[in-house]
Protein backbone atom coordinates (compact mmCIF):
# COMPACT_ATOMS: atom_id res chain seq x y z
CA UNK A 1 0.00 0.00 0.00
CA UNK A 2 2.84 2.42 0.30
CA UNK A 3 3.37 2.37 -3.20
CA UNK A 4 -0.16 3.88 -4.00
CA UNK A 5 -1.49 5.96 -0.88
CA UNK A 6 -1.67 8.95 -1.16
CA UNK A 7 -0.99 9.09 -4.61
CA UNK A 8 -1.28 12.11 -6.91
CA UNK A 9 2.26 13.52 -4.63
CA UNK A 10 4.77 15.27 -5.60
CA UNK A 11 7.42 13.30 -8.02
CA UNK A 12 4.77 10.41 -7.80
CA UNK A 13 4.22 9.01 -11.81
CA UNK A 14 3.00 6.05 -13.60
CA UNK A 15 1.90 4.43 -16.73
CA UNK A 16 -0.89 2.07 -17.30
CA UNK A 17 -1.27 -0.52 -20.02
CA UNK A 18 -4.98 -0.96 -21.67
CA UNK A 19 -6.14 -3.38 -24.06
CA UNK A 20 -9.90 -3.11 -25.08
CA UNK A 21 -10.85 -0.98 -21.79
CA UNK A 22 -9.04 -3.64 -20.04
CA UNK A 23 -5.83 -2.62 -17.74
CA UNK A 24 -3.64 -5.28 -18.13
CA UNK A 25 -0.47 -3.70 -15.97
CA UNK A 26 1.28 -0.83 -14.75
CA UNK A 27 4.51 0.22 -13.67
CA UNK A 28 5.20 3.40 -11.63
CA UNK A 29 7.63 5.46 -9.69
CA UNK A 30 7.64 7.49 -6.38
CA UNK A 31 9.63 9.68 -4.13
CA UNK A 32 10.05 8.71 -0.29
CA UNK A 33 10.86 10.57 2.65
CA UNK A 34 14.44 8.66 3.98
CA UNK A 35 12.48 7.67 6.85
CA UNK A 36 9.65 5.43 4.67
CA UNK A 37 13.31 3.93 2.75
CA UNK A 38 14.76 2.55 6.17
CA UNK A 39 13.41 -0.55 5.91
CA UNK A 40 14.95 -1.24 2.30
CA UNK A 41 17.83 0.79 3.13
CA UNK A 42 18.80 -1.89 5.78
CA UNK A 43 19.00 -4.87 3.03
CA UNK A 44 22.06 -2.68 1.34
CA UNK A 45 25.39 -0.97 2.49
CA UNK A 46 24.61 0.93 -0.71
CA UNK A 47 23.08 4.73 -0.44
CA UNK A 48 19.44 4.04 -2.01
CA UNK A 49 18.11 7.09 -4.02
CA UNK A 50 14.38 8.22 -2.58
CA UNK A 51 12.97 6.99 -5.84
CA UNK A 52 11.55 3.57 -5.80
CA UNK A 53 9.75 2.12 -8.44
CA UNK A 54 7.11 -0.79 -8.46
CA UNK A 55 5.01 -2.76 -10.86
CA UNK A 56 2.48 -5.28 -11.69
CA UNK A 57 0.97 -7.01 -14.54
CA UNK A 58 -2.36 -9.32 -14.27
CA UNK A 59 -1.82 -13.23 -15.17
CA UNK A 60 -3.18 -12.77 -18.63
CA UNK A 61 -0.54 -9.94 -20.12
CA UNK A 62 2.72 -11.96 -18.72
CA UNK A 63 4.63 -12.90 -21.50
CA UNK A 64 3.89 -11.03 -23.81
CA UNK A 65 6.26 -7.89 -23.34
CA UNK A 66 3.95 -5.39 -21.50
CA UNK A 67 6.31 -5.13 -18.88
CA UNK A 68 8.82 -4.36 -20.85
CA UNK A 69 7.33 -2.35 -22.56
CA UNK A 70 5.66 -0.15 -19.89
CA UNK A 71 9.11 -0.36 -17.59
CA UNK A 72 10.87 0.97 -20.53
CA UNK A 73 8.91 3.68 -21.11
CA UNK A 74 8.91 5.23 -17.69
CA UNK A 75 12.44 4.53 -17.64
CA UNK A 76 12.28 7.49 -20.48
CA UNK A 77 10.01 9.51 -18.83
CA UNK A 78 12.00 8.90 -16.00
CA UNK A 79 15.34 9.97 -17.18
CA UNK A 80 13.44 13.03 -19.28
CA UNK A 81 12.59 14.56 -15.68
CA UNK A 82 16.06 14.52 -13.96
CA UNK A 83 15.31 11.13 -12.36
CA UNK A 84 18.84 9.34 -12.44
CA UNK A 85 18.74 7.05 -9.80
CA UNK A 86 15.91 4.53 -8.76
CA UNK A 87 15.68 1.46 -7.02
CA UNK A 88 13.79 -1.41 -6.32
CA UNK A 89 12.95 -4.63 -4.66
CA UNK A 90 12.06 -8.11 -6.45
CA UNK A 91 11.83 -11.73 -5.09
CA UNK A 92 14.75 -13.75 -5.80
CA UNK A 93 11.95 -16.35 -6.66
CA UNK A 94 11.10 -14.80 -10.06
CA UNK A 95 13.91 -14.57 -12.22
CA UNK A 96 12.00 -13.18 -15.51
CA UNK A 97 11.71 -9.72 -13.45
CA UNK A 98 15.10 -9.65 -12.48
CA UNK A 99 16.39 -10.67 -16.12
CA UNK A 100 13.78 -7.72 -17.15
CA UNK A 101 15.27 -5.29 -14.17
CA UNK A 102 18.69 -6.40 -15.08
CA UNK A 103 18.33 -6.03 -18.73
CA UNK A 104 17.09 -2.11 -18.22
CA UNK A 105 19.80 -1.20 -16.35
CA UNK A 106 19.78 -2.29 -12.71
CA UNK A 107 22.32 -3.87 -10.70
CA UNK A 108 21.68 -5.83 -7.87
CA UNK A 109 23.29 -4.29 -4.64
CA UNK A 110 21.84 -6.61 -2.02
CA UNK A 111 18.95 -8.31 -0.48
CA UNK A 112 18.10 -10.82 1.38
CA UNK A 113 17.15 -14.71 1.26
CA UNK A 114 13.52 -13.24 0.09
CA UNK A 115 14.40 -10.28 -2.33
CA UNK A 116 16.85 -8.69 -3.69
CA UNK A 117 17.28 -4.62 -3.85
CA UNK A 118 18.40 -3.55 -7.18
CA UNK A 119 19.92 0.36 -8.14
CA UNK A 120 19.88 1.90 -11.80
CA UNK A 121 21.77 5.07 -12.21
CA UNK A 122 21.89 6.92 -15.36
CA UNK A 123 24.06 10.19 -16.19
CA UNK A 124 24.50 12.83 -15.64
CA UNK A 125 26.59 12.33 -12.59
Amino acid sequence: SRYITGWGREHDHGLVAFEEGVALGATWYRKFKDTEMQQLQKLTDVALPPFELAIGLTEGARGRRIGSTLLGKLLDDADERGVNQMCLSVSVENPVARRLYKNSGFDEVGGNSKSRIMLRTTGPF
